[in-house]
Formats: structure tokens, C-alpha cells, sequence
């Protein structure tokens, strides 16, 4: 059994999961952390237990509660560290290996998201195993149509809606997004266009393409200070967000009193996020896939406290992510009395769920919603001072509801 876990370090631990006294499902949890380059605060410090991949990994664990007749055990099996520059070597020394089929623990890959998951799943694939798309957003994930991938998580789709709706709610006329050069990054850009062209037509839209490896986006982003947009849209990932973030703003573009900042990458819950950006986060408007005073079934609530509890960390979008991605396995496994692959896809389609986000189902539509759970709940808030928490930023935008300029703060220059 895959389930796709990203960014994160291997620090050991449970890597298979037993649901009540059945047979143990092994996970294959691909574990992966993304090489990264110095940015203004110390980006080491992602290699921590709060880590982004790490969390979820942790939660995963945490949520296992024997009372509801899921238990973590330690599995004996042999454990790999496999480290890959792209998904295409990640796949090759996957293979080479050996490790499919097998009693495995831990598969760790140095790769980003999107990019990881589709490798992964490819693996998957051949040898027809379930595999569980925790946080890759790229719709070519989905387009695929494999039968073994399952999305609780988010999708480039979903995204593109929401930032369409918040363009119109902005009144934008002009808005420019910079993309980093992934499958992640140019697949929304295009997807925000395209949305943008259904759902608001007037709004002159285009995006750059920058690579994620540099430290110098200026080439880029000096045009917009004679001709600045209403809105500047990030679409990429750390380390190459907060330096594009930090030039944006200290070129006096945005946030300013004449264009919004909005983050559709969700970075504000990193736990690196105000060391890398300090003011230039100030007034930022993200996408959100979670925010705690968002509506929440009882089931959240009761995994936020008992991780918080463990942990002493306060919950975030990626540990409810990662609890659902358990609870949709333990449950289908449950239903299915089985983990032979061909048993758990067909319970893995009928699921109905009420897991920690919501009512937990899977499209069996073709294209990006293959294999998806359509409403995953997503919200918009604003940053408005300095190392803000998430929890005390301005909600603007709740699940189901459009967004709310009258709460929005603007600078006044």
C-alpha cells in the first residue's frame, strides 16, 4: 500500500499500519524531502521534527487509535534511503532496488511533490498497488486515470477556482503570477488561466515561468515597477518563493496600496515562513487549506487536540491531510475484509467517509477529477502584521462562502 507523504526527513518510526486484527497493511510511504538552497533565514531548520512531510508522518502515527480499532504497529521489515535528483532517477534506483514487491517500511526520495507523486504512482502502477496521493496538487496525477491512485488531498483544479473567485471579489483588472518551472508550478499557472477565462474573461491574466533553482528573479520582476498589476500571484515553493516574495516587495510592488500579494501556494503555515519573509508577508492574502476558525467535523477537532496533545505542535492542513489519507485505508480495508490490491480499490471507490475535513468521496469521473475527492474545503485569509499565526490572521474567505473584501487590510503605500 503507497501513501504519498511530502517534504519530510526519515526519523524512524512506524511505517506500517495494523487495522484491528487483521492482516497488517504495509505502507510505502514516500517520504520525500526536497533539496534546498539558502535563503535569508535558516532553511535548515525544515529538516526539523516540524517539517512539513514529517507532520504528516507524525500524525499519520498519532492518529492511529486502537479504540477505533486502527493500531500503529513497528514493522520489522528491511528500511531504504533512496536520494534522487529527479523523479526520473527516483524511479530508476526504485527499481533497480528491488524494493517492489516486498515487506518495506520506508521509501524516501529527494524530490518535489507533484513530481514524486507521479513517480511514485508509476511504480504503483506496475506492480498494482494502491497508492494514496496525500499532497501532490498536479492534475496530471489524475489525468493518468490509474486505477490504484487515490486524491483525499488538494488538486490544481481546485486551486484555479479559488483563485479565479478571489480575482473577481478583488475587482482585478490586471493580475501577473510568477510559476516555478514543475509540473506543480506551470500546471496552475495554466489552470488559473483557464479558469480565469470561464469565470472573469475581463481580467487580463499571464504568468513567468522561473526557474526554481535561482536566486535572482529580478530580470522578472523589475518591468512590474513602471506598470503594476492589482494583483501578484505566487505560484511556487520554498526556497525559490521567499526570495521571489522578498524582491517583490522590496521593489515596492506588492503588497502595496495599489496591488494585492496572494500566496495560491499556501505558505503561511511553514513553520520557516516569517524568518525567510518578515515584512514582505505583511498584507499577504493566501489560499488556505485549512485555518482553525474554519468549520470543522467533530473528527478534526478530536485529531487536532490528540496531536497537539502528543506532539505539543498545533495542528495544520498537512496533519489532516495525512489523517485522512490513513483513515480513508483503514477504512476501505475494514469494509473490503481485505488488502489484497483488487479488494481495497474497489472499497477505496465506494467510499463514504466523514473523516477530519469533511464527507470523504472518490469521482469516478475521467481527467483531473479521476479518483478525487471533489470538495475539499479551502479557505482565504490575510496576513496583517508581522510573524502572525495563522490562527490570528483575518479569515476572509470560509468553505462555501465567497470572499469578503470588507475585512481585507491594505497598506497605505
Amino acid at each position: 500500500m503507497f501513501t504519498h507523504v511530502t517534504n519530510g526527513r526519515d526519523k524512524g518510526g512506524d511505517g506500517a499500519f495494523h487495522v484491528g486484527g487483521a492482516a497488517t497493511i504495509h505502507l510505502v510511504v514516500d517520504d520525500f524531502a526536497a533539496k534546498r538552497v539558502d535563503t535569508p533565514g535558516r532553511v535548515s531548520e525544515r529538516n526539523s521534527i516540524d517539517m512539513a512531510g514529517e507532520a504528516q508522518r507524525r500524525l499519520a502515527v498519532a492518529a492511529a487509535d486502537p479504540r477505533d480499532e486502527i493500531g500503529a504497529v513497528r514493522s520489522k521489515g528491511m528500511q531504504r534511503s533512496l536520494q534522487s535528483g529527479t523523479a526520473k532517477d527516483f524511479l530508476q534506483m526504485l527499481n533497480a532496488a528491488q524494493l517492489i514487491p516486498g515487506r518495506i517500511d520506508r521509501v524516501k526520495g529527494n524530490e518535489f511533490v507533484s513530481s514524486a507523486a507521479l513517480a511514485g504512482m508509476e511504480v504503483a502502477k506496475r506492480y498494482h498497488i494502491p497508492y494514496v496521493n496525500t499532497n501532490g496538487w498536479s492534475d496530471a496525477i489524475r489525468e493518468k486515470g490509474y486505477a490504484e491512485v487515490f486524491n483525499p488531498g488538494n488538486y490544481n483544479n481546485r486551486v484555479g477556482d479559488a483563485v479565479a473567485a478571489s480575482m473577481k471579489s478583488l475587482g482585478a483588472k490586471r493580475v501577473v503570477a510568477f510559476a516555478e518551472n514543475t509540473d506543480y508550478g506551470i500546471g496552475l499557472a495554466k489552470v488559473i488561466g483557464a479558469k480565469l477565462k470561464e469565470q472573469a474573461p475581463q481580467i487580463d491574466y499571464k504568468f513567468e515561468t522561473l526557474d526554481r533553482a535561482s536566486k535572482d528573479f529580478l530580470p522578472a520582476i523589475l518591468p512590474l515597477r513602471a506598470n503594476p498589476p492589482d494583483v501578484v500571484i505566487d505560484i511556487m515553493l520554498p526556497p525559490a518563493s521567499y526570495i521571489m516574495m522578498n524582491q517583490v516587495y522590496e521593489q515596492g510592488i506588492a503588497p502595496s496600496a495599489t496591488t494585492w500579494f496572494y500566496d495560491a501556494s499556501g505558505l503561511a503555515d511553514y513553520p520557516d515562513f516569517w524568518q525567510n519573509v518578515k515584512e514582505a508577508g505583511k498584507g499577504l492574502l493566501v489560499f488556505g487549506l485549512y485555518h482553525p476558525k474554519m468549520s470543522q467535523p467533530p473528527l478534526g477537532k478530536q485529531v487536532g487536540d490528540a496531536y497537539t496533545a502528543k506532539t505539543k505542535s498545533a495542528p495544520n492542513r498537512l496533519l489532516f491531510q495525512a489523517a485522512d489519507s490513513l483513515l480513508v485505508i483503514a477504512d476501505a480495508a475494514k469494509r473490503a475484509k481485505s488488502t489484497e490490491p483488487d479488494a481495497l480499490i474497489k472499497a477505496l471507490e465506494e467510499t463514504k467517509l466523514l473523516g477530519t475535513r469533511g464527507e470523504l468521496t472518490f469521482s469516478k469521473e475521467a481527467g483531473y477529477k479521476n479518483h478525487q475527492w471533489i470538495d475539499v474545503p479551502y479557505v482565504t485569509f490575510q496576513l496583517t502584521e508581522v510573524n502572525q499565526k495563522v490562527g490570528d490572521s483575518v479569515l476572509v474567505e470560509e468553505p462555501g462562502k465567497p470572499l469578503d473584501p470588507s475585512k481585507l487590510w491594505k497598506p497605505t503605500k
